[in-house]
């Protein structure tokens, strides 16, 4: 009788805690006094592409991305920005394309009510790669890889529209635009192989572009 007792306490002080808890949160206005600061972890998915010559056998295909930001002040955040972004190449070209982007963000927002208005600033390390079978003069059909590996700064803008105090649903758009020195190559009749770019090479390297619908949960602190 008394672990009955005991249990039924225990049961209602939960349910007291949790009905306050829900009571409190409730209470809170839906707009954006309550994003002051806190930490936003953000995942995406959408499509990608990218611009001039070094893109003419590639399509734009599906990307991803992760970002975890603090917001340290209402109007400012700084964190970490992932995105996998991936195309669809011809076949001389490759079977695979990614463009892989890891950096640090800084991020200017400008909440009205249930939005955020934001833009972005990113600077990281880039990695473009194609791989399966291609054309290579002097061997003809192979499978092989080429990547290239840079520098890259990125611009974002975007909006997102909080469903509640935690979560919210938006869009982003990104340009990224790398500066690598080199391209390297192996394969499966070749030694790994890097060769610095020409200048007229590296005039035909343009952006990547990405476009994602968002998804945000955000936590206060």
């Amino acid at each position: 009788m008394k672990r009955l007792v005991a249990a039924a306490s225990l049961v209602a002080l939960l349910l007291t805690s949790w009905a306050s808890t829900a009571s409190a949160q409730k209470s809170v206005p839906l707009g954006d006094s309550g994003r002051d600061t806190g930490l936003m972890l953000r995942a995406g998915i959408g499509l990608d592409g990218c611009t001039d010559d070094w893109c003419d056998g590639i399509d734009a295909s599906v990307g991803v991305r992760f970002v975890g930001l603090y917001r340290f002040l209402k109007h400012v955040a700084v964190g970490v920005h992932t995105a996998f972004l991936f195309g669809n190449p011809d076949s001389n070209v490759g079977d695979h394309a990614w463009n892989m982007f890891l950096g640090v963000e800084g991020r200017g927002i400008f909440p009205f009510k249930q939005i955020d208005l934001w833009v972005a600033l990113s600077m990281g390390w880039n990695r473009t790669m194609t791989s399966g079978e291609m054309f290579v003069p002097g061997f003809g059909n192979i499978d092989a890889r080429t990547w290239m590996n840079a520098f890259a700064l990125g611009f974002g803008f975007g909006g997102d529209y909080f469903l509640t105090q935690n979560i919210a649903v938006g869009l982003s758009f990104y340009l990224y635009n790398p500066w690598p020195q080199d391209r390297c190559f192996d394969s499966d009749v070749s030694d790994t192989e890097c060769v610095e770019l020409g200048d007229n090479t590296k005039e035909d390297i343009g952006v990547i572009w990405s476009i994602n619908a968002m998804f945000t949960y955000y936590l206060p602190m």
